[in-house]
């Protein structure tokens, strides 16, 4: 399951769009710059987006609840549910992550290092 995904491809390539968040990071310069997601982009980051809210909801019983209600989840419920849902192997998160530039810090790998902890003790997987 996406946690986040590139904006854009080959020399195209501007930066990554975070779905929990729902942010896109653009890199220009060398440096990166939280924007919002070109609207060519809306319908993919919504169809991603939805797979991961519903599966981080199914992580926590009262996520799960909360998102029945209402529909939607914040950031930090998503971010509750996907570890729940990490720590009992129900969840395989998927990060996009540029690795022939490793100069550049993208704001999946502050995620992408806690779900490593994470799988590092529950499960002995390691990355």
């Amino acid at each position: 399951m996406p946690i986040s995904i590139p904006l854009g491809e080959g020399a195209d390539f501007k930066g990554t769009i975070n779905l929990i968040e729902n942010k896109a990071y653009i890199i220009d310069g060398g440096k990166e710059t939280a924007a919002d997601i070109p609207a060519e982009m809306n319908d993919i980051v919504e169809n991603y987006r939805t797979i991961m809210v519903e599966a981080a909801a199914e992580g926590d019983d009262e996520i799960l609840e909360k998102y029945f209600e209402v529909g939607t989840l914040t950031a930090d419920e998503i971010r509750k549910g996907l570890i729940e849902g990490i720590k009992a192997n129900k969840i395989v998160p998927v990060f996009f992550r540029r690795c022939n530039n490793g100069s550049r810090n993208y704001q999946s790998s502050k995620l992408y290092c806690k779900c490593s902890s994470i799988s590092k003790r529950t499960s002995g997987i390691y990355c």
